[in-house]
C-alpha cells in the first residue's frame, strides 16, 4: 500500500495508518523522519529557478556585445580617444593608454562580480541537492535491506543493525535501482541484500533468533527464513544450482563467488565448511 506524503481528510483511513499523519495548514502530512518535505523541495526549486534567472540575465547583458569578447572590445576602447585626439590635433600616447585602461575596467568589474556571485549561488543550489539526492539514496537503500530482512526472518531486536551494516556496504545500481554490494569491500561485490542475508545466518545468528551454532536450520525468531545460498557448505544444492543458472546467470555467478567457487560453472565439489 502506497502512503500519500498529503492529504485533504484522515477520512475512511484506518487508525493504525491516520496516526501516521500530522495536521499542519488544514491539511494532513505524513511524518517521516528525517525526509525532506514538499516545502523543502519547493524552496531549493524556487532558489534555483531564481538562479537560473539570473543566469539568464546575466547572459542577457552579455549579448549587448554580440558575438565580440569582452578582451575584443577593449581595443576597440582604446581607439576611440586616439581617434577623438588625433582629429583635435592632441596625442598622448600615455594618457590615452590609462583612459583606456580606466574604461575597460569600469565595464568589466560589474560583469566580473556578477559572474562571482552567480558561481557562488550555483554552488549553494548545487551542495543542497547532493545533500538531498544522498539521502534519498541512504533511504531507499535502508528501506531494501529491511524488506530483504523481514522475509529474511531478522528478528526486530536486530533490525538495526542489519540495516546499519549494510549501510556501509550497498549502492544503488544504475540503471535498475537495486541494492547491491558496492566494489572494494569484504562482501562479494554485486550481491543483493537477500543473498548477502543469506550468508550470515551462520555468521550472525542471533540476528535470526537463533540460540547459537543452529547453522541455516536454526530456531529462527522471525517468520520468513533467508533464502539459503545453494553453492555454499550448508546450502549446498546442485538442483537449484542448475535453476539459477537457467534463470539468472548473474545472480548464479555472484552467489558462487560468495561461497569460495570462481563462478557458477566452476562449482563442481561443495566448498568448505566456513
Amino acid at each position: 500500500m502506497a502512503f500519500k506524503m498529503m492529504l485533504e481528510s484522515l477520512e475512511g483511513l484506518a487508525p493504525e495508518v491516520a496516526q501516521e499523519y500530522t495536521e499542519k495548514d488544514g491539511k494532513f502530512h505524513i511524518q517521516v523522519e528525517g525526509m525532506k518535505t514538499q516545502a523543502d523541495i519547493d524552496r531549493v526549486t524556487t532558489s534555483l529557478t531564481a538562479a537560473r534567472t539570473e543566469a539568464a540575465g546575466f547572459k542577457a547583458k552579455l549579448a549587448l556585445l554580440g558575438d565580440r569578447k569582452v578582451e575584443d572590445i577593449i581595443p576597440m576602447l582604446d581607439r576611440i580617444p586616439v581617434l577623438e585626439a588625433a582629429a583635435a590635433g592632441k596625442l598622448d600616447e600615455d594618457k590615452l593608454k590609462e583612459m583606456a585602461e580606466l574604461r575597460a575596467r569600469a565595464i568589466v568589474a560589474p560583469i566580473e562580480r556578477e559572474r562571482d556571485g552567480f558561481k557562488q549561488q550555483v554552488g549553494v543550489l548545487t551542495g543542497e541537492i547532493e545533500t538531498f539526492k544522498t539521502r534519498e539514496s541512504t533511504r531507499t537503500i535502508h528501506d531494501q535491506i529491511q524488506q530483504a530482512a523481514k522475509k529474511a526472518g531478522v528478528i526486530d531486536e536486530a533490525m538495526e543493525d542489519a540495516i546499519n551494516a549494510g549501510e556501509r556496504l550497498f549502492v544503488l545500481e544504475e540503471g535498475t535501482g537495486k541494492a547491491v554490494v558496492k566494489e572494494g569491500v569484504s562482501v562479494t561485490q554485486g550481491l543483493e541484500p537477500k543473498d548477502w542475508l543469506s550468508d550470515l545466518q551462520t555468521k550472525k545468528p542471533h540476528w535470526f533468533g537463533q540460540s547459537g551454532g543452529g547453522g541455516a536450520n536454526g530456531n529462527r525468531g522471525g517468520g520468513g527464513g533467508a533464502e539459503v545460498n545453494p553453492f555454499s557448505h550448508d546450502g549446498w544444492n546442485i538442483t537449484k544450482q542448475g535453476q539459477m543458472m537457467q534463470t539468472d546467470i548473474a545472480r548464479a555467478d555472484r552467489l558462487a563467488k560468495a561461497a569460495g567457487h570462481k563462478d557458477a560453472e566452476s562449482a563442481m565439489t561443495k566448498p568448505a565448511k566456513k
